[in-house]
Formats: C-alpha cells, sequence, structure tokens
C-alpha cells in the first residue's frame, strides 16, 4: 500500500438481508487488507454462531485499497444473518532484506503497514481484556479448579478460588418467574369465578324483597367493588411477594432446574420449538422448551424449576434426527433466603410462608382462600340488608317463635352480630 494508516479497529459487523452476498469493509471504518487471509469471518444465523471457511463459504478482494477490502459470501443470506469480518494478520515476517543490497518502496510499505496492523489488533484485543487500575499490581488468575468460583481475597487483594453453594449462584429465568406469577393469578382467578357464583346467590335474595329496586343496585355496585379490591390484592400479593406456588415447602426451599451449561449444538436436527424431556436424577417437575435452528440445538428455556436433590439430564429427543446436542443441568435454590412463596396448607387454602436462615420455611400466618371472598360478599349483603339462607345462620340460644337468628362464625374473620327475624 502507498498510503497512510488510520485508526481502525479492525472489525465489521452488518446484517443482511435475504439473498445479500456483499459486505465492504471500509465503513465507517477503513479497514484495508494485505492478503485474504487477514480476516476471519463468522457468520450468525438463529442464534448460532459458525466461522466460514475462506475460498469454500467466502472470498475477499479490493485488496491493499482504501478504504477497505469487499467480503463476498458464496451464497446468499438469509433475512438477519448477522456477519463478523475480525482482521486477524498472522504475526509473521516473509520478506527478508540483505544488508547492502537495495530494497523496493513497496516492500519498505508494506512492511510498515504489517506492523501497523498488528498493532491495531493487538490494542483491539487488549483494550477489551480486563485490567487493573493505573499503579496497582496486574490481574493474575488463579489455576483452573473444578467446583469453584473467583471471589476477591480481602488480604492479599487478588482472585482466588473460593468454594460456593448452589444457591450463591442466582439464575434470573424472567420466563419461570412470570409462569409462576401466572399460575398464582389463575388460581385467584377461580376463586373470583366462585365468588361471582356467590353474588348471583346474594343478587336472587335481593330479587324478593319490597325495595329490591334501589337496593338490589347499590349492593351490586359494593359487590363488585369488593371483588376488584380482592382481584387487586391477591395479584400485587402474588407479584410483589410470591416466588410461586409449590406443592410443599420442602420443594420451595428444595433444589430446582435453575439453568444450563454451556451447549454442545449437535446436528442433523427437526428445526422447531420442542417440549423439553429430564431423563435420571432424583426429584420430578421440572418443564422447559428447546430450539433447534439450522439443525443445531440453538436455545434452552427453563419453564419450571421442579425439585431436585440429584440433578436430571435432558433429553432433546423430540426434535427427530438431532444428533450429538447436549448441555449440563444446572440445579440452584428455588426460593432464597428472605423470599416468600405459596403452598397449599388446607383444600383450597394458599399460606404464604418466607425463607429464613438455614433455610427453613416460617409461615406468615397470610391466607389466600375462596371461601374468603365468600364471606366478604355474605357481610356486605348483610349490611345492605339483604336477603340470607338460614343454612348460613345459627338460631340464638333461647330464642322462641318467631325464630330468631344470628350470622355464623365466618372463616376470614370475627363472627359479626346481625339479628334476624324469620318470617
Amino acid at each position: 500500500m502507498s498510503y497512510g494508516l488510520a485508526v481502525s479497529p479492525r472489525y465489521k459487523t452488518a446484517t443482511l438481508d435475504a439473498g445479500d452476498t456483499i459486505v465492504d469493509l471500509g465503513s465507517p471504518d477503513p479497514f484495508p487488507v494485505i492478503a485474504a487471509t487477514d480476516v476471519k469471518v463468522f457468520r450468525t444465523r438463529a442464534g448460532a454462531r459458525t466461522q466460514l471457511v475462506l475460498d469454500v463459504d467466502y472470498a475477499v478482494s479490493l485488496l491493499n485499497q482504501l478504504p477497505g477490502a469487499r467480503v463476498t459470501l458464496a451464497a446468499g443470506a438469509l433475512q438477519d444473518d448477522v456477519i463478523e469480518v475480525i482482521g486477524a494478520r498472522p504475526v509473521t515476517r516473509p520478506s527478508d532484506m540483505n544488508d547492502g543490497q537495495k530494497f523496493s518502496e513497496e516492500v519498505l510499505n508494506s512492511e510498515f503497514d504489517s506492523q501497523t496492523i498488528f498493532m491495531q489488533e493487538a490494542r483491539r484485543d487488549i483494550d477489551r481484556t480486563v485490567t487493573s487500575p493505573l499503579g496497582e499490581a496486574g490481574l493474575e488468575m488463579p489455576v483452573y479448579a473444578a467446583g469453584k468460583a473467583l471471589a476477591w481475597d480481602s488480604v492479599e487483594r487478588k482472585l482466588i478460588n473460593a468454594p460456593y453453594a448452589p444457591g450463591d449462584i442466582a439464575s434470573a429465568v424472567i420466563a419461570t418467574a412470570a409462569d409462576r406469577v401466572q399460575t398464582g393469578l389463575d388460581r385467584t382467578q377461580t376463586g373470583l369465578d366462585r365468588g361471582a357464583t356467590a353474588a348471583d346467590r346474594v343478587a336472587t335474595g335481593a330479587d324478593r324483597l319490597a325495595t329490591a329496586a334501589d337496593r338490589l343496585v347499590t349492593a351490586a355496585d359494593v359487590v363488585s367493588s369488593a371483588q376488584n379490591v380482592v382481584a387487586a390484592q391477591a395479584a400485587r400479593d402474588a407479584s410483589l411477594y410470591g416466588k410461586g406456588i409449590f406443592p410443599t415447602t420442602a420443594a420451595a426451599i428444595g433444589l430446582g432446574v435453575v439453568g444450563h451449561g454451556a451447549i454442545t449444538p449437535g446436528a442433523t436436527g427437526t428445526d422447531g420449538t420442542f417440549d423439553l424431556a429430564f431423563t435420571g436424577g432424583t426429584g420430578s417437575g421440572a418443564a422447559g422448551r428447546f430450539v433447534v435452528a439450522g439443525g443445531v440445538l440453538t436455545q434452552i428455556l427453563i419453564t419450571a424449576p421442579g425439585s431436585y436433590t440429584v440433578a436430571p439430564a435432558f433429553s432433546f429427543a423430540a426434535s427427530a434426527g438431532l444428533a450429538g446436542a447436549a448441555a449440563a443441568v444446572v440445579l440452584g435454590t428455588n426460593v432464597a433466603v428472605g423470599e416468600y412463596f405459596w403452598t397449599e396448607v388446607s383444600t383450597g387454602v394458599l399460606g404464604l410462608y418466607n425463607v429464613s436462615a438455614g433455610p427453613a420455611a416460617t409461615d406468615t400466618g397470610i391466607r389466600a382462600a375462596t371461601s374468603a371472598l365468600l364471606s366478604s360478599i355474605d357481610t356486605i349483603a348483610m349490611l345492605e340488608g339483604l336477603s340470607m339462607p338460614t343454612a348460613k345462620l345459627t338460631e340464638a340460644a333461647g330464642s322462641v317463635s318467631p325464630s330468631v337468628y344470628r350470622s355464623y362464625s365466618f372463616v376470614a374473620g370475627d363472627t359479626i352480630e346481625h339479628i334476624v327475624i324469620a318470617k
């Protein structure tokens, strides 16, 4: 090259439309290339990143020119394929200058250009590394140790290998949390549906009253407001306090499937999204989905952690023909210390628990039950003067004809004294 080299990261990424084959490297930064072997080309398609092969998958042209070279793909891109071109000139010196002999400007320029490119690519990679502040000693990584995690040593002020518990690593799987909250909301909605049935019974009683025209409208508005309050309260509790609904307290404070290790993509699979299966291990209840694109495994999503003491293994058999795909199951704490969860304490009644150190499940005393909603509707009906089925009442001790009744004790609160003269 017979020109100077401007500052350049020697890295180019481009998102292609379907059918595109050309990637020009000279924009927005100059990216000249001396030889076709001086760059590596990668393609990301449907989440899978693959290194392409020179003279098989692509060719490089416009060498030794500004603003930069051109990469031409052998086959048209699919929509939203991402192409990365990374400068990687081999650190070699093929030329040799003999003492006392002439050498050309072309050779000299090539040597200077090569040295500049080496430094630009080294600077690009050095700028991406972990460094220490100026004046501090350089970072030294400890040797590999299975089952350990990197941690700062407060005395020696360096990284060391430290033990860790599975619960120390938090896996924030948003889809899993959303599913758990949705489950809680679904159960709350079931309670509201039952409450609506009770409201219908109250309305039927109201029709029998002589003054039903005015009081029915008022009572309906009050009952509707109560239902809205209960729904909002239940939704808030499920989203703010509950990590989900678990079959037992042991399952909540125990381990579940919270993630996966590095994916081995495999090959020859059927594309699509499939149900994830689990084999072996000790426990049950985990669920998930996985994605196969371009014949390889690209994504694993855990939708329910289950409860396990020994990790199971993933099975990707749902994708016909997929061979060699693998990933390690990662277990973690379902509900961490300081968090809350729901579990059924009796038929149709959920209890809110807090996880304390140990870990141990501590009952907060908070309940979410359909009976609470029914009792609230009955209370509103009595306060509004609406009729009540006598099955809801108990006869007062010592009463004579006409019988005098009072309301029974509600599941969700104290007895409300309400004297009724039976007609």
